[in-house]
């Protein structure tokens, strides 16, 4: 399949010591308070 062929290029930083390049906590506490906005919205 597509993904196994390119899974070297489509998961760059898997396995390698490079850090993810984004703030996890900080992105789940976006991500929460997001969808609670959109909740609300409708």
């Amino acid at each position: 399949s597509f993904h196994q062929k390119n899974s070297g290029t489509i998961h760059i930083n898997s396995g390698s010591s490079i850090p993810s390049g984004i703030n996890r906590a900080q992105f789940e506490r976006w991500k929460k308070d997001y969808w609670k906005s959109r909740a609300s919205s409708l």
